[in-house]
């Protein structure tokens, strides 16, 4: 199971989550792993404050570990009418589904 969830940054870092988890279920997929969309909780104007999602694979852990920390994220926001630099967050946590 993977969480995914948006950081400091606002409306930026909630499309950047929602940027990262669209990436890691077209991942699955390409790689013809089963995914499941759990939760998802949208942001107030775009994008996504959290989502749960689960990878069914025996190896779903160790491939998804390697993505496990905060990822970050630079560029001009579509969403500052100014269009400034902004850097965006979001943090992903892997969990292995263990037998009863």
């Amino acid at each position: 199971m993977a969480s995914l969830h948006a950081g400091a940054g606002g409306i930026d870092s909630q499309d950047w989550a929602e940027m990262l988890l669209r990436m890691y279920l077209r991942w699955a997929e390409r790689e013809g792993l089963a995914a499941e969309l759990d939760e998802v909780l949208p942001g107030e104007e775009a994008g996504i404050k959290s989502a749960t999602f689960t990878i069914i694979d025996p190896n779903a852990y160790g491939l998804l570990s390697a993505e496990l920390g905060v990822h970050r994220l630079v560029r001009l926001s579509p969403y500052d009418q100014a269009h400034r630099r902004h850097t965006s967050f979001a943090s992903l946590d892997v969990s292995p589904s263990l037998p009863e």
